[in-house]
């Protein structure tokens, strides 16, 4: 399992040292986004598979 709030955070501690463009954390934060919605489409088939079984 994948801890995203602990992902949060260390990349807002990150981004908060370095001095960096707003679109960094829009980036950043799409690819999680996109990550967490991966994650639960897998975990939604796994689900389905089972309960065809």
């Amino acid at each position: 399992v994948i801890d995203y709030k602990l992902m949060v955070d260390t990349a807002l501690d990150h981004f908060g040292e370095a001095i960096r463009p707003k679109w960094d954390i829009m980036d950043f934060l799409t690819e999680l986004s996109n990550k967490v919605i991966e994650d639960l489409e897998e975990l939604g088939t796994d689900i389905l598979e089972r309960l065809v079984k």
